[in-house]
């Protein structure tokens, strides 16, 4: 039954649109307009504009993004490990932190774990923006 209303429905919508399309333009009636916008291309646009504009928003996307050196190797016999320094806190406290290219999270140990590898630690005591949870 009610492949049947569907399909009733697609008829009567496919029948409107070709009476639309038929119906002499003098018709009062009318329930399907639209606007056509066209704009006529009449020289092709400066490749050196063009590269000055992406320069420009380049720069202003990523002026304030700070640089993020990373370190590391990428030879398989070396492991891959790519790492950067980072510093957190106020004051700022640096650590070096792995970089895992299959995930967007990274985390930081915090000092009073205490079965977390002793790599580098952050001190919440050392900072005033820090809240412990």
């Amino acid at each position: 039954m009610r492949a049947d209303i569907s399909s009733w429905m697609c008829f009567l919508f496919t029948l409107a649109v070709i009476l639309a399309a038929v119906s002499p333009s003098s018709s009062t009636v009318s329930f399907l307009t639209t606007n056509v916008l066209h704009w006529e291309m009449t020289r092709l646009p400066n490749m050196d504009q063009l590269r000055a504009q992406d320069r420009a928003t380049h720069a202003r996307l990523f002026s304030g993004v700070p640089n993020l050196y990373v370190f590391g190797s990428a030879v398989p016999d070396l492991y891959g490990i790519y790492f950067t320094k980072v510093k957190l806190g106020s004051p700022p406290q640096e650590f070096s932190l792995q970089i895992d290219t299959g995930s967007d999270l990274l985390w930081v140990n915090a000092k009073s774990c205490a079965n977390c590898p002793r790599s580098s630690s952050f001190t919440c005591i050392s900072s005033i923006s820090c809240i412990e949870l």
